[in-house]
């Protein structure tokens, strides 16, 4: 009897009379029959058979041994009891593809008849066992039964419990489990392999719930497992346990693990975060004046967007027993509502004459402090909004930040000064502390106590980080500086030992508190100003927010020390790409004022960044003996380097007067043209690493957008804005003729080239055509060939001159056959933003392609055949077998991760490390700055109806 008394009183919820029994290791009808006896403090549903303790109070009497005398139930022994039978119940039920889902190609919601599916797969005895064993574990006493059961769960169901919550739309509720028993496991000595599996277990699931692909429960396998990183020890467990699934390769998903866990796409831009204080929710504030709290897991919206701002969202905070929502604004308001419904508990708080900057709870939540640009600080009655008396502090410069300390009985400014950035003193008296702090400082846009009360953190305008006393003001670290911009963000872990930075320059470091911050490491980047980090409360996760309009989550435990060299590839767009002569190298630039070479083979960096331009690089081109490589932008320069060690010869030098848009090596390498928005065609000398302007070549009525030689080098032609195109004789820079494309293009000409016999020039325009005219006469021969939604930016023959490769800003890439204009191939889609730029490799095999997604792609050219070992692109041997006929039409990869043939079917889902770079169908590889990715799509996979042979067990 006791038995049953006892494990009722541990359950976590109100089970079944059948789980009752099987958590306590008995029949169900003994257990029916043991019941009767405890009528009187046990309740028994004559309706749904469910258990539960009459009062509330119950297990707090059964847990006091004076009290309970022979009834006392000692919890620690009891739980490891429970647990053993949840692994037990776990082991025997969960199975693969537990609700028989037919298909992978559609989400969890689409399937009709899945709650049936549920209930009739999916017993209340294994979704009790799946959703609470880590909370006996954790009450359970440290013992090596419980370290086997668990070791051998993860190594056998872990997956197949990801089904069972994924089903249930419950996988937060395992991100906890395995949060709870990790300090379990490290509390006393345990095998370090196993502590290594539940890490890694727990940011596959994390990573899994965080994103789309958790719509989809069979992308457990198709995706989450088939991206997760080789060094993990769930892809090391399981992958092997599958069978013709997607095989992904390069340092995207071979490199170090990321930190990233998730990318959450927003409306409008995030300004501010903050955890509540279970870390389960987190809330945003956003310039729109907008707030939303969204749950921490998967980033689902849980309140909001909520209106009452007129100005940006500055600060919010959640109160610390994660009641209230409080958010400041840039319309000098604060408002304060009910975070678990988001009304407002009362009427808007209007005390500050300017914005407000910074708001946050005291550690008791009885106040709530703000900080304005009206240069005071002041506190309100969290309970009713009124202004407590003799708060407000006026300040000699604008406040920036404001923090309580640990505990409450002292207030920190950030001020908009260099004389007195730091101001700290008692919320009480208002009485600033007896001593300075240096002076010598630029403003401070962030700052936050340690836990421990005893010292300061501060960042500053200028991307350095103090740390100060508050014995004394003086500063006790000077760590190193790592940020090269304003360090707008600093969230401390409530232990005390980490911090977290977010920076203008995009960045976001973790620092250690215990090792003197001596080893800053990068948690990871935005695409814009990071304004915001925040840890969660058990310092699992750090959330960040950017003017990219994205909050990333990150785990900490994949953090990359701040000198450990950092992958090199564009930012900011790719305008331009180039293949040098012999093939094996890629040049790419951009709108991140650098140039970058990778090995054409597998796209790793050959050399370091090629720096010297202050604007967008809008051009760049290899010598026709590879020697130098040239490069021109919007800072009206031109450059030129070294073509294998990347050093800077000459440059920049400037001749035009606006940007150059274009610039192109003669045959014979000798001479460089460039063409210009300010109407001008120039020609220049290449000497011996020399570079030196000599002629003009002529002028357009408009800006001159392209220019390059033809084969011979007797000729120039040139595309302008006007839509006209000019051919130049080279040597007499007399004007030869003038074609008509004007009356076929009915925009600007964005690219023009000769074919490599110098009969044929090809024009592209910004009416999304392609023409191809006679070099000789002029005469139009093929087109205009229709086909791109958008302007056509770039253009190119293949080396033979059988076939024309465009780029567009429709985001495609569309090969042509010169013999008759009609399409080689589908048009290559991968790209997620406009193709500015599109080159053929030397041999004819490959296509290489550059974008505003700040990408390059190597594409298969077509009709090129098996890629063979003496290229210089790509890995050997991709054949001709067909791909999958699912995604045969192609793929697009969206913000949420989601991979989508023609069907609109899900075929894939990318983790946020992996979207940008994802291979599209004929994508040999991409290059990104996450790294490297390819895949062989001719490869057999299992998808759609055939996904469910793709588990095959262990072998």
């Amino acid at each position: 009897m006791r038995l049953i008394l006892w494990t009722a009183v541990c359950t976590r919820e109100p089970v079944t009379i059948d789980t009752l029994a099987a958590l306590a290791g008995i029949k169900p009808a003994k257990a029916t029959i043991l019941l009767q006896s405890l009528y009187s403090v046990l309740h028994v549903s004559q309706v749904t058979n469910m258990v539960s303790t009459l009062h509330a109070s119950f297990p707090d009497y059964i847990f006091d041994e004076e009290r309970s005398k022979r009834f006392y139930c000692d919890e620690t022994t009891h739980s490891q009891l429970l647990s053993k039978h949840c692994f037990d119940i776990m082991r025997d039920q969960l199975r693969f593809n537990i609700c028989s889902l037919e298909t992978s190609f559609i989400a969890d919601s689409e399937v009709k008849d899945l709650k049936a599916r549920i209930n009739r797969s999916i017993s209340p005895t294994l979704s009790y066992a799946a959703h609470h064993w880590g909370h006996h574990v954790a009450k359970g006493m440290h013992c090596e039964e419980t370290q086997t059961k668990l070791e051998d769960f993860l190594s056998n169901q872990l997956l197949f419990w990801m089904e069972v919550l994924t089903l249930k739309g419950t996988l937060d509720m395992g991100i906890a489990m395995l949060s709870l028993v990790k300090p379990w496991l490290t509390a006393k000595e345990s095998p370090s392999n196993l502590v290594k599996i539940l890490n890694d277990s727990w940011i596959f699931v994390s990573t899994f719930a965080a994103g789309s692909g958790s719509q989809s429960t069979p992308h457990i396998y198709i995706s989450a497992l088939a991206f997760c990183h080789p060094s993990s020890w769930v892809s090391q467990q399981y992958k092997g346990c599958t069978r013709q699934l997607l095989s992904l390769a390069g340092s995207a998903v071979e490199g170090s693990p990321t930190a990233l866990l998730a990318t959450w796409r927003m409306q409008s831009r995030p300004v501010c975060v903050a955890f509540s204080s279970g870390g389960s929710r987190l809330a945003i504030g956003f310039g729109d004046g907008t707030v939303c709290i969204v749950h921490a897991h998967n980033g689902a919206v849980a309140i909001g967007p909520l209106k009452g701002h007129t100005a940006k969202v500055t600060s919010v905070a959640l109160s610390p027993d994660g009641s209230m929502l409080a958010s400041g604004s840039g319309d000098g308001t604060i408002l304060v509502r009910d975070a678990q419904t988001g009304n407002p508990i009362y009427d808007v708080i209007r005390g500050h004459e300017e914005r407000v900057t910074s708001v946050c709870f005291s550690p008791d939540g009885k106040c709530i402090l703000s900080g304005s640009w009206d240069k005071t600080t002041q506190m309100w009655d969290s309970g009713n909004g009124s202004l407590i008396p003799n708060s407000i502090k006026r300040h000699p410069y604008r406040i920036n930040c404001a923090a309580f300390s640990p505990d409450g009985k002292h207030i920190a400014c950030g001020l908009y000064s260099d004389e007195c950035p730091i101001v700290v003193y008692d919320a009480s008296t208002s009485e600033s502390l007896p001593f300075p702090f240096d002076a010598n400082q630029s403003w401070v846009l962030s700052i936050a106590f340690l836990p421990n009360g005893k010292h300061l953190v501060t960042g500053h305008f200028s991307g350095d980080l103090r740390v100060w006393s508050l014995q004394d003001g003086t500063a006790t670290h000077s760590p190193p500086k790592v940020h090269n911009d304003t360090i707008r963000s600093i969230g401390v872990l409530p232990l005390g030992d980490k911090l977290v930075t977010g920076s203008w320059d995009r960045c976001v470091y973790m620092w250690d508190v215990e090792n003197g911050y001596s080893n800053p490491c990068l948690l990871g980047t935005h695409d814009g100003y990071v304004y915001s980090a925040a840890f969660s409360p058990d310092g699992t996760r750090v959330a960040s927010c950017s003017d990219d309009c994205t909050v990333k989550m990150w785990n900490p435990l994949h953090s990359t020390s701040a000198h450990t060299p950092r992958w090199k590839a564009p930012t900011v767009g790719v305008s331009s790409v180039s293949i040098s002569p012999g093939g094996s190298r890629i040049a790419a630039a951009g709108g991140d004022k650098a140039i970058y070479m990778f090995n054409a083979r597998n796209g790793t960096a050959t050399v370091e960044p090629l720096v010297a331009h202050t604007d967008w690089i809008r051009s760049i081109a290899f010598s026709p003996n590879g020697r130098y490589l040239a490069s021109c932008g919007n800072d009206h320069a031109i450059c030129l380097w070294d073509g294998t060690s990347g050093k800077l010869l000459s440059g920049p030098l400037r001749g035009h007067r606006r940007l150059v848009q274009s610039i192109s090596f003669s045959p014979d390498g000798k001479r460089i043209v460039s063409a210009s928005h300010d109407k001008t065609i120039r020609m220049w000398d290449v000497g011996d690493e020399t570079l030196t302007a000599i002629d003009l070549v002529g002028t357009h009525e408009d800006m001159v957008y392209c220019a390059t030689f033809s084969p011979d080098g007797r000729h120039i032609v040139s595309g302008c804005a006007d839509g006209k195109i000019r051919m130049w004789d080279s040597h007499s820079l007399s004007l030869v003729f003038d074609p008509s494309g004007s009356q076929w293009h009915k925009g600007s000409i964005n690219s023009v080239t000769f074919s490599p016999d110098g009969q044929l020039i090809a024009s592209g325009s910004d009416d999304g055509t392609i023409c191809v005219f006679d070099s000789l006469g002029g005469d139009l021969v093929l087109g205009p060939l229709k086909g791109h939604e958008r302007s056509v930016e770039s253009i190119v023959f293949s080396p033979d001159g059988s076939h024309i490769v465009s780029g567009s800003f429709d985001g495609s890439v569309r090969v042509w056959a010169v013999k008759d204009g009609a399409p080689a191939c589908e048009p290559l889609r991968g790209h997620q933003a406009e193709v500015y730029s599109v080159a053929y490799s030397p041999d004819g095999t490959c296509i290489v392609s550059g974008s505003e997604d700040s990408t390059i792609r190597v594409w298969k050219a077509p009709g090129s055949g098996v890629i063979s070992d003496s290229s210089h692109f790509g890995p050997s041997g991709s054949d001709e077998r067909e791909t999958h006929r699912a995604i045969a039409g192609g793929l697009t990869v969206s913000e949420d991760g989601w991979v989508r043939n023609q069907d609109s079917q899900l075929v894939f889902w990318a983790p946020s490390n992996a979207r940008r770079v994802f291979p599209g169908v004929g994508n040999v590889y991409t290059i990104g700055s996450e790294g490297t990715l390819y895949t062989d799509y001719s490869q057999p996979l299992l998808l759609g109806e055939e996904w469910g042979g793709c588990y095959v067990g262990a072998g």
